[in-house]
């Protein structure tokens, strides 16, 4: 492969240790850019005990940056008095088009940075999160690509239609539609985007700069033994217990499915293994059928014990890494429809599919009384994880994709800029 000269990543997490979704797929795809490029990486860290992280990357890396998270707007307005937090977050939400996430992480600091480096010459850079999309805007003679874990318009709409209409307020409809405007016409900016499947690059446009590179796994060895049998019912979600989604899933499973579960089956278990338990999840915990673990050195032994891998989720976006998890590791899947969306994987060739909360019951049930299923389902998902998302092979993409190697897809039109959309190109870094 060409080498390219220089290349610089800004992520708004420190992409180590792989705690997190957002932290493996940036994590991943510094790999992939650092094989082929000479990289200086920017993260955003909550604190300086996050540098000792950063540095375990420094094999990867030319040089590496840490910008505190306290300087960007949002954690500055959170320390201040609550009538003028309140004031300032109305400004926000009422801006006409400048969608609230930008503003949250709006940091002189950060911006002062970039624009220091931005004086050498750059080949590629990259955001790691649609916030950090204005801090590219000065690097206009390099290939710029922001990554989406997820299209927050999306997101929103779904978590929008599961609040109570007396609880939803008229600014959430308004970022709706500000997100919804600005994404949808994402494929028309000078930018290019990595997206995590196919629905969500039809989501911000199509078109021949938007790139699907999926979540993935380790490389796998052969199928694991299946160590859950018989009429054994234990349930796992494994997920970061601060996302609202996650937050939304386990709720709605412990208070809505499983109870159905359990009167069908009183052994059943149920564990919520993952970091950061907001106290509506830690509350789930009773002591005895429902476990809430917090954060674990390991998921490898909660896996291995699972009988039935629960992905609840009813609303988000992106590539569901818990479902590649689950089915790498050879365990039996149930999700909602859109807990598997951007996975090409079949009900009942490759996982169970159910939405309402006694169909869910039911398939949890069926998989945990019939081995013959459970074994036919995990080996197809287990080929499919193998041959389809493995790493390795995407970080090849990745790097195919930077390199002008990748074919790109067929039948996009020429992307014309923003005076597609009758927008000045000053306008993105302006408003959003």
């Amino acid at each position: 492969m060409k080498q390219l000269q220089r290349a610089l990543f800004v992520s708004n997490v420190v992409p180590w240790p792989l705690t997190a979704g957002d932290k493996i797929r940036a994590y991943h795809l510094v790999r992939a850019v650092a094989e082929v490029t000479d990289l200086t990486l920017v993260c955003f860290a909550y604190d300086d005990a996050e540098r000792c992280d950063l540095d375990a990357l420094a094999p990867l890396v030319r040089e590496s940056f840490l910008v505190p998270r306290a300087t960007c707007r949002y954690w500055k307005e959170a320390r201040l008095p609550k009538a003028r937090r309140i004031l300032s977050a109305l400004r926000g939400y009422l801006h006409p088009r400048r969608p609230v996430l930008f503003e949250s992480w709006e940091s002189k600091e950060a911006e002062q940075l970039v624009q220091q480096l931005a004086r050498r010459r750059f080949d590629v850079a990259f955001a790691e999160w649609l916030g950090g999309m204005p801090l590219l805007g000065r690097l206009e003679d390099a290939r710029r690509f922001v990554n989406l874990n997820d299209v927050q318009y999306r997101r929103l709409k779904y978590q929008l239609t599961r609040i109570r209409p007396d609880r939803r307020t008229p600014l959430e409809a308004l970022e709706y539609l500000k997100l919804r405007r600005l994404e949808r016409r994402l494929a028309q900016q000078p930018y290019e985007f990595l997206v995590c499947s196919e629905l969500d690059r039809q989501a911000i446009g199509g078109g021949p700069r938007v790139w699907v590179v999926p979540n993935g796994v380790e490389s796998l060895e052969a199928l694991p033994a299946t160590t859950g049998g018989g009429n054994e019912c234990l349930l796992l979600f494994i997920g970061e217990m601060s996302y609202p989604p996650n937050i939304d899933a386990v709720t709605f499973f412990a208070r809505h499915v499983f109870p159905t579960i359990r009167r069908a089956n009183p052994s059943a278990r149920f564990f919520v293994v993952g970091r950061n338990p907001v106290d509506a999840v830690r509350t789930l915990d009773d002591g005895s059928a429902i476990t809430v673990t917090g954060g674990v050195p390991s998921v490898q032994p909660y896996l291995e014990k699972a009988s039935v891998v629960v992905v609840p989720i009813r609303y988000g976006g992106g590539t569901r890494l818990k479902i590649l998890e689950a089915m790498g590791h050879g365990r039996a899947v149930v999700s909602t429809s859109v807990g598997a969306e951007g996975i090409d994987a079949r009900p009942e060739e490759h996982l169970l599919i159910a939405d309402g909360p006694e169909s869910f019951a039911q398939a949890c049930l069926r998989l945990t009384r019939d081995p013959r299923l459970r074994a036919r389902l995990t080996a197809a998902a287990h080929r499919l994880v193998s041959t389809r998302y493995e790493w390795g092979s995407i970080e090849r993409s990745v790097q195919q994709i930077i390199l002008g190697e990748h074919t790109r897809p067929l039948g996009a039109k020429e992307d014309r800029g923003d005076e597609a959309m009758g927008v000045p190109a000053k306008t993105l870094r302006d408003s959003g």
